[in-house]
């Protein structure tokens, strides 16, 4: 995890990472209906993970190693003082290892798919919320 300083194409760079969030969350719910919970589960890791990259972008921090989601989200924790921040992504790992060496049963699947879905509304809302932030920053900033 680095912190960059702020730049004007911090918001596209937001934007990619939404946009590549979207693509990876489609391709997870295709995989999902045809029953390849392997790959469904690689692609929603991929989702929730650009999100965690969007909204660590909302801060000017560029995460760029496995390691740097674990930090950027505990930090997101402490700093709302909410640990199912950190706690659920502990979980939600789980999803990575099930690419690998899939080890969620299928018929147990339908649960993590749901608690990850969940996971990733919670997340987006969050990154809404900092996007709006920004915002109002930005704007304040350009009216001086």
């Amino acid at each position: 995890m680095e912190v960059q300083s702020p730049s004007e194409n911090s918001s596209a760079v937001i934007s990619d990472y939404i946009k590549q969030r979207d693509i990876y969350l489609q391709n997870a719910e295709d995989f999902y209906a045809k029953g390849r919970y392997r790959k469904s589960s690689e692609m929603l890791w991929g989702a929730i993970t650009q999100n965690i990259k969007a909204l660590a972008a909302t801060a000017d921090i560029k995460i760029s190693s496995h390691e740097g989601f674990f930090k950027f989200m505990e930090t997101i924790s402490e700093e709302l003082n909410e640990r199912y921040y950190y706690t659920e992504f502990l979980k939600i790992n789980n999803l990575h290892r099930n690419f690998y060496d899939e080890f969620i049963p299928s018929e147990t699947f339908d649960t993590v798919y749901s608690e990850a879905f969940r996971y990733l509304s919670e997340l987006d809302e969050l990154l809404k919320s900092r996007i709006k932030e920004r915002t109002k920053k930005t704007s304040t900033h350009a009216k001086r």
